[in-house]
């Protein structure tokens, strides 16, 4: 049957790219003979993939998963289908790939002492970032204590009525998917002296 001469290698050169992050990107190149690939998803290595989803040999050679939540690992495979006739027939599956995504990073961008003795903390933005939480320590690398969670659109933090000493901010990025919240590592921590 011209079926089987024509479906037997599963599908090459595929990538699996994390783009944003709700967003993972399955690429393949095309096969000359199929009518159309499936692209199947699980959250195991070895078993429990489900089709994603198709797509006819006329679309891209290209899908963009949009259905992930950060700091899950997806494994991604791709199988060819060739119809003819009545006929069809499917290639093998592809290699499992695996792909992840990750909340982004913000990051101190300056610690000022104003008039009052007071220090203005400042951060970067991360697009698409529903907030943001900050913590403070008298030491570098421990006894961190969250002192603010900021919305979107807030950058800045005033911290008051503080003693004389040196202080550690770090800040970590909140986004947020059907009411659940998912978190970037917290920043490298930047300090600031009152003396």
């Amino acid at each position: 049957s011209p079926i089987e001469k024509w479906v037997i290698a599963a599908p090459e050169n595929i990538k699996v790219v994390p783009q944003k992050v709700n967003q993972i990107k399955i690429s393949w190149k095309k096969m000359e003979h199929a009518t159309g690939y499936e692209i199947l998803r699980s959250t195991k290595r070895n078993s429990g993939y489900q089709v994603l989803t198709t797509r006819s040999s006329d679309q891209k050679t290209s899908y963009v998963d949009k259905t992930v939540v950060p700091g899950k690992t997806y494994y991604y495979k791709v199988a060819a289908f060739v119809q003819v006739g009545k006929e069809s027939g499917k290639s093998d599956e592809s290699t499992p790939l695996s792909g992840k995504t990750e909340v982004e990073q913000s990051e101190i961008t300056s610690i000022k002492l104003n008039t009052k003795k007071a220090f203005v903390v400042k951060w970067k933005e991360v697009v698409g970032a529903s907030g943001y939480e900050i913590q403070r320590s008298t030491r570098k690398d421990r006894d961190f204590k969250v002192i603010g969670k900021m919305n979107k659109k807030t950058l800045t933090l005033t911290d008051a009525n503080l003693k004389k000493g040196t202080y550690y901010y770090r800040v970590r990025t909140v986004w947020t998917k059907d009411g659940k919240k998912y978190y970037s590592p917290y920043s490298e921590a930047k300090s600031g002296k009152i003396s």
